[in-house]
């Protein structure tokens, strides 16, 4: 709802615009920022470079799992076969490493996710300063994005004659 209510707004400042302004000629520019994050090479290559920092995390875990399910097949198989302390010693081993491959496939997503917030930050800013860059540079006086403003014009800030009109 609150994409639809900034879309709204975006869409109403661009069209009411040109009447506030009347004769001024104003630059405006649409940036896809999804587009932007899914066809970015900086993108592809944070991503790779986050993937393969994680690779060996990632074996260990899928070796941790296989090395589980044998002693949980061994358990099946044998189980019966076991005298009572031999099962439990097994039972016991299990839990215990249920309990470590748990704690180690969270902590792995946890450092994964934040890990990929970081990549994707520093794209994030990347973008940014790339639009601001080439706004500068090719003279747009506004920049929207699906979520609003991403670029203005300072010489559009109208702030401090706002300011100045409280303060009356």
């Amino acid at each position: 709802m609150k994409e639809i209510n900034n879309k709204l707004i975006t869409i109403l400042f661009v069209m009411l615009l040109p009447l506030g302004v009347m004769a001024a000629d104003i630059k405006v520019g649409f940036v896809n920022s999804l587009k932007i994050l899914d066809e970015a090479p900086q993108t592809k290559e944070a991503m790779d470079a986050w993937q393969s920092e994680f690779s060996p995390k990632k074996d260990k875990l899928i070796t941790e799992q296989a090395k589980l399910k044998k002693l949980e097949e061994k358990l099946v198989r044998d189980g019966a076969l076991m005298s009572s302390s031999e099962r439990k010693v097994l039972e016991r081993d299990i839990m215990n490493q249920q309990r470590d491959l748990r704690r180690n496939e969270e902590e792995y997503n946890e450092d994964l996710n934040i890990r990929r917030n970081e990549v994707l930050q520093e794209v994030q800013y990347k973008v940014m300063n790339v639009i601001h860059t080439m706004a500068k540079e090719e003279n747009y006086d506004l920049i929207f994005s699906e979520s609003g403003v991403v670029y203005f014009n300072e010489s559009m800030d109208i702030s401090d004659k706002v300011l100045s009109r409280l303060k009356k």
